[in-house]
């Protein structure tokens, strides 16, 4: 698991209240610009929106998403298959119940993927400050 503080440069205020998990593992996802509450100064966070992403950063985005999909679709899979099983008593393989389970862990990551990238593109037209999770 990575962590990230992000703190103003100026006057050492930290707009995530300490560290925080990335979501997007090492995503540059993220407004570029955030304006302290504390002493109004303007700090660079080396992240862009998915506007200004080129198509490679765009590529690398969804990938690493995917690749942390996997331990979500073990899990998913093995609380499917054991619903599955004993709920309708229909037997299940593990390949079933781990494909299940990635399929519906990518869908959770479209949909959570949208939303992010939407908030951020909202944020940096307004230049709001807006952390990702």
């Amino acid at each position: 698991m990575i962590y990230r503080n992000t703190k103003c440069p100026y006057c050492r205020y930290s707009f995530t209240s300490g560290y925080a998990a990335l979501g997007p593992g090492l995503s540059n996802l993220g407004v570029p610009h955030l304006k302290c509450p504390q002493c109004g100064g303007v700090c660079k966070t080396g992240l862009k929106p998915w506007s200004l992403m080129s198509p490679s950063e765009k590529t690398v985005y969804f990938i690493l998403r995917f690749i942390q999909s996997i331990p979500n679709a073990i899990f998913l899979g093995a609380l499917m298959m054991m619903g599955i099983e004993m709920g309708l008593k229909i037997e299940m393989s593990l390949t079933a119940g781990f494909a299940l389970g990635w399929s519906v862990s990518i869908i959770l990551i479209i949909l959570h993927g949208r939303n992010s990238i939407k908030d951020i593109e909202e944020a940096y037209s307004k230049g709001e400050n807006i952390i990702v999770d």
